[in-house]
């Protein structure tokens, strides 16, 4: 299924050229981009980037739902906190969790 980016409105033409970019600009990085492109494609087919493939991998996907209906007779209740690879998830859980004096 191909991805479609709409990017109407960071044109220049319609939002102004302070902020906006300009036709040539995008141009300037078609090449740059099919580079990068190409070397992802390249990586992925050596094995580098095995997140790539984890929607099709249905063996890891049954095993997570095994283990869910698992936990469901044991949880009334989940928290799931992530900030998309930073640490600040796991630190602001910490925080709100520790106990006092942790530290002392």
């Amino acid at each position: 299924m191909p991805i479609t980016l709409d990017y109407t409105n960071l044109m220049a033409e319609n939002i102004g050229d302070e902020f906006g970019i300009h036709c040539g600009e995008l141009a300037a990085l078609r090449e740059p981009v099919r580079t990068i492109h190409a070397g992802i494609v390249n990586r992925r087919q050596h094995g580098e980037l095995p997140f790539y493939d984890l929607p099709q991998q249905h063996q890891s996907l049954n095993k997570i739902l095994e283990l869910a209906g698992e936990l469901r007779e044991r949880f009334d209740t989940i928290v799931v906190l992530g900030i998309g690879g930073s640490a600040l998830g796991t630190s602001s859980l910490f925080r709100a969790l520790r106990p006092l004096g942790h530290n002392l």
